[in-house]
């Protein structure tokens, strides 16, 4: 996914950084976080059901779904899936195999959350604009 920012914004971030790098620090974790928790809703919440299509977490597998890992900081979101839980299940549930149809959870989940995620980066832009305009 890609967000795109005008020359104007990027200046007005490298100002604000310039001026206050706890205050973006601190703006960029706090859209970081609403970021990630719009997608654990996706994935968690929104279930891939056997025959279905689209959703999180394919099946009702207790295992894959509570191995996934978040890490959130102020300049990115990670998530992954804890493999000593899942072993190579979830990578196969993901792409698929010669047997069974790709499930890919991660991907629709964040293009479900694409919208939310422009508005989060709209809303961060604003703010430290906002801030700079003080």
């Amino acid at each position: 996914m890609e967000i795109r920012v005008s020359e104007q914004d990027l200046r007005a971030l490298e100002r604000a950084f310039s001026r206050s790098p706890e205050m973006m620090r601190t703006e960029g974790l706090r859209m970081m976080n609403r970021i990630n928790v719009g997608l654990q809703k996706q994935i968690i919440r929104n279930p891939w059901r056997i025959g279905g299509v689209g959703g999180g977490v394919p099946v009702d597998s207790k295992s894959l779904r509570q191995s996934h890992r978040y890490e959130v900081k102020p300049e990115q979101v990670k998530i992954s899936v804890d493999q000593a839980k899942a072993k190579a299940y979830g990578w196969a549930v993901h792409e698929g195999t010669s047997k069974m149809q790709a499930r890919p959870w991660l991907d629709y989940s964040l293009e479900k959350e694409e919208q939310n995620i422009k508005n989060l980066a709209d809303d961060f832009l604003n703010r430290v604009v906002g801030y700079l305009a003080k």
